[in-house]
């Protein structure tokens, strides 16, 4: 099975295994007590390969490091005891996975192909949607398009800033190429008498993390950027936005090119209530 070196230090292995087509039969779905949905049977597979090949002896693991043991907001409760131990297995695949994820901000070629891309959103579609509404859709930019959308850019930013200069308009231009593809998630909430407009929203948010995360199971790298051209006129024009719809993120997707440094560990602030 090929094998996808991305960072130095670090390879990725493909994932073997094929999940059922999202349009396969399904058992019948048990009765539930909420009103808005019926939730469809779901068999939960745990994974069989390991993930991470090597990993970064240097990183520390959470739980451990200067900021772990009993300062303010430091964990205290129940199973504060374990923290530091290991956890071994399927779910340390998982759980070394969203670990070890960074933000890529040096990205090239080549970026996920589309069937990758479809792959991704599937995956990311996963997110917790109350009532099934689906109130977010994607806007992928490939090589191709990153041209117009650069122009929209600037336009928007000449608009903003009348005294701008030739030099800084092709500056925001360039913010278009920063990667190979980008994917706009674009939430799109709906008038709904139980799920109100800010948890659609949220909604729109887990799913941009989704294809994040699926992103860097893949081999590649992602970030996930933001700011004020989403909400600019020109470039809603260009991206077709309703009025009803705003860009969530603008995940810029390919293949890094720089070694992000680690994460520094934090404690999770938690209050055990009882």
């Amino acid at each position: 099975m090929p094998v996808r070196a991305t960072i130095p230090g670090r390879r990725l292995v493909r994932p073997t295994g094929r999940t059922p087509h999202r349009g396969a039969a399904r058992p019948a779905a048990t009765p539930h007590a909420m009103p808005c949905r019926t939730p469809a049977a779901h068999e939960f597979v745990r994974p069989t390969g390991a993930r991470h090949v090597t990993r970064a002896d240097t990183e520390p693991r959470a739980g451990t490091g200067p900021s772990a043991g009993t300062g303010p907001g430091a964990d205290t409760g129940p199973g504060a005891a374990g923290l530091d131990e290991p956890v071994s297995g399927p779910a340390d695949t998982v759980l070394t996975g969203l670990r070890e994820r960074r933000s890529c901000a040096g990205l090239a070629e080549p970026a996920p192909a589309p069937h990758e891309l479809r792959a991704m959103m599937s995956a990311a579609m996963s997110a917790p949607d109350h009532c099934r509404l689906t109130p977010y859709r994607f806007i992928v930019v490939d090589a191709a398009a990153r041209a117009a959308l650069g122009d929209a850019l600037a336009d928007a930013h000449a608009e903003r800033e009348p005294t701008a200069t030739a030099a800084e308009l092709d500056r925001v231009r360039a913010k278009a190429y920063r990667a190979p593809t980008i994917v706009v998630v674009v939430a799109a909430p709906q008038p709904h008498p139980t799920v109100p407009a800010w948890e659609q929203r949220a909604t729109a948010v887990c799913v941009a993390h989704g294809v994040v995360l699926a992103a860097d199971e893949l081999g590649y790298g992602a970030i996930w950027r933001t700011g004020w051209f989403g909400e600019a006129a020109k470039v809603r024009a260009h991206l077709g936005l309703a009025d009803h719809e705003d860009v969530t993120g603008w995940i810029y997707l390919g293949t890094p090119t720089t070694r992000p440094a680690p994460r520094r560990v934090v404690e999770p602030a938690i209050t055990w209530l009882t």
